[in-house]
């Protein structure tokens, strides 16, 4: 599991050199940026966090959504693909895009994937058995009323609570990387329709949907990360 860093961080003050490699690669203000321009700012994001080879591919869909698949061998190359929707894009301006892709490349190059993956596939696994075995599918059952029982008493379960701090850890990457946090606060905001108490991430037992955070818990995170940045 990975070591998140929240520890509050001064305010970026870029140099000239930043100024140049940035606008080179930044997004425009007006319209839903070009495909090209995507992957521009992507494969820009990835050398600035000194990964030496990328395959990591951007693709843009019709819908308001994005997200991620894909890792990072030992460091040094990224794999994958980060999609992008049309109609998500429609609704952010050019700093608010540039965060969600930056947020997306944060997942990538950290292995958020490859951290859940164990979580996904032996409940895959064992939801597949199940489908055979009254057994199993009554042991799933239980496992999942203790889930519900860990929540009510404030203990998140494992693979939820490595949810959340992916999550959070994947904000706070992406303000570094774009070196703005309004944008960031904006964008989030925008996800949710303006409801602080709507749930930014949820999970299921027992047919029940459970929230994970609230977007206003995030937020709250976000700004205690970076108290001093704008």
């Amino acid at each position: 599991m990975n070591i998140i860093d929240r520890r509050p961080s001064p305010p970026r003050k870029p140099g000239p050199l930043d100024a140049l490699v940035f606008d080179a690669h930044r997004l425009p203000d007006q319209g839903i940026p070009t495909l090209a321009q995507l992957q521009s700012r992507a494969n820009h994001f990835i050398m600035v966090r000194q990964i030496r080879s990328s395959g990591v591919v951007v693709k843009v869909t019709d819908d308001f959504d994005a997200h991620a698949m894909g890792g990072c061998f030992n460091g040094q190359a990224a794999w994958g693909e980060i999609v992008l929707g049309k109609t998500l894009m429609s609704v952010l301006t050019a700093d608010e895009i540039d965060f969600v892709l930056a947020h997306e490349v944060i997942h990538v190059t950290e292995n958020h994937l490859a951290d859940r993956l164990p979580f996904s596939a032996v409940r895959g696994l064992y939801d597949f058995i199940a489908l055979d075995e009254p057994i199993v599918q009554l042991g799933l059952m239980g496992y999942d009323f203790w889930k519900v029982i860990q929540q009510a008493q404030g203990n998140m379960p494992p693979a939820e609570a490595l949810t959340r701090e992916q999550e959070l850890q994947a904000d706070a990457g992406a303000v570094r990387l774009t070196g703005k946090k309004g944008p960031a606060v904006s964008a989030l905001t925008k996800l949710v329709g303006g409801d602080m108490q709507a749930h930014s991430h949820t999970w299921e037992a027992l047919t029940v949907e459970m929230p994970i955070m609230s977007m206003g818990e995030r937020l709250r995170e976000l700004h205690r990360t970076f108290p001093w940045w704008a």
